[in-house]
């Protein structure tokens, strides 16, 4: 299933390039991707990782087209992808932050289309129905009954932040604290 997953997002991966930029860039993009150690790495996997990805990927596809395109039946799809992206991995609740914070940029808000000749309600009317959205979503994924265990996962999830580490390996040592120079070796090891 992941691999079919990875193949799913390779293919937006293109198609959104594409869409922007032209049919070469779509080619590099794609190629990139391909060759991504990431992906390569956690493409056959069987994990949430790739999931998350795709979902959060489409996500931002959805959301910058909401941008150009306010439409009430953008922010459903929006609102489903990314109840779906929250749902796969607890962390992508950042999305919530992101969307917001993104329209603080000077060249989305000048982008033709949301912020741009709407008035202030249907912002807000939209903003409400995507909320609504995922609400639902998440309540069907966890079938109303078990919503419980959304909310103990994320409470344990961010509960720990901070107060446990994870277990690492850097040159041949284990530590849950992590090393300050973890990246920098990361970095030049595989590049």
């Amino acid at each position: 299933m992941t691999l079919i997953l990875s193949c799913i997002l390779g293919l937006l991966v293109f198609l959104w390039a594409n869409q922007l930029y032209g049919v070469h860039s779509g080619i590099f993009a794609l190629i990139l991707y391909v060759f991504s150690s990431n992906i390569i790495a956690h493409g056959t996997l069987v994990t949430t990782d790739l999931a998350m990805t795709l979902f959060y990927f489409l996500s931002m596809c959805i959301f910058w087209r909401w941008l150009a395109r306010p439409e009430m039946k953008t922010i459903v799809v929006l609102g489903i992808v990314t109840a779906l992206a929250m749902t796969t991995k607890f962390s992508a609740i950042i999305l919530l932050l992101i969307y917001p914070l993104l329209m603080l940029i000077p060249s989305v808000r000048t982008k033709p289309g949301l912020l741009t000749g709407q008035p202030a309600s249907r912002l807000v009317k939209q903003t409400v129905l995507f909320v609504c959205v995922i609400a639902i979503t998440i309540l069907i994924v966890y079938k109303f009954r078990y919503i419980n265990l959304y909310f103990a996962g994320l409470t344990k999830t961010f509960g720990e932040l901070g107060t446990t580490g994870q277990q690492a390996y850097c040159l041949g040592k284990h530590s849950t604290t992590g090393w300050v120079y973890y990246f920098l070796v990361t970095f030049v090891l595989k590049t």
